[in-house]
């Protein structure tokens, strides 16, 4: 995220404390479209700073709620008519979500390419 990306959230979120609730709305659904448009959830945004040392490899995402909607994703993205370089990765995504071993960065990616496709 960029220092100019930053600065436009906090804005966003300094106007969810006014008085007059329309404007707490505009902000509130904004910021929420934004997050989603970057591909990021809010977990993404606040995360710790000292979360984990960079050394150690990154927590795997277990099964979750959103595997049914990844799966999905993934389904919809495979009938698009993609290269098949990238029908092997889908394909592999699919099998590492079954087995709970899909990472968040790569859900991410999916969403992102999923929006970009128009999917």
């Amino acid at each position: 995220m960029t220092n100019e990306e930053r600065a436009a959230l906090i804005e966003l979120l300094d106007r969810l404390g006014f008085s007059d609730d329309a404007a707490v709305l505009e902000a509130a659904r904004t910021l929420s479209r934004k997050v989603a448009e970057a591909g990021l959830s809010w977990n993404d945004i606040i995360a710790l700073d000292d979360a984990a040392p960079a050394d150690e490899p990154e927590e795997v995402a277990a099964p979750s709620a959103d595997a049914d909607e990844t799966t999905r994703l993934i389904d919809r993205l495979l009938r698009k008519g993609v290269s098949e370089n990238l029908r092997e990765d889908l394909t592999d995504m699919k099998r590492q979500l079954a087995a709970g071993e899909l990472d968040n960065d790569d859900r991410r990616y999916l969403r992102a390419l999923a929006k970009r496709l128009g999917v």
